[in-house]
């Protein structure tokens, strides 16, 4: 099993989510289309340990996202990325 979940920052609380009105009040969970709940270092992360316990051995990480890595760089795609994640 893989879980990339990353680590949240220290002072961010469900508390403090709830009083920035990200959760709802009663809710103990974060919403699944926030941006709080995904953190880059742990899919980045998730990236290296996939190709490190699943892959051949055959292709370093560095080969395996460079793609990716171009993707992020391009503002037209992230934007694209951002709109459809936002719906």
């Amino acid at each position: 099993m893989l879980i990339s979940s990353g680590r949240a920052p220290s002072s961010l609380t469900l508390d403090l989510l709830k009083s920035k009105g990200v959760v709802k009040p009663g809710d103990n969970h974060l919403p699944y289309n926030s941006s709080h709940s995904v953190t880059v270092p742990g899919a980045a992360a998730a990236w290296c340990d996939t190709v490190e316990q699943f892959g051949s051995g055959k292709v370093m990480c560095v080969y395996a996202v460079s793609d990716t890595c171009t993707c992020a760089c391009n503002i037209e795609v992230m934007e694209t990325v951002h709109n459809v994640i936002s719906e």
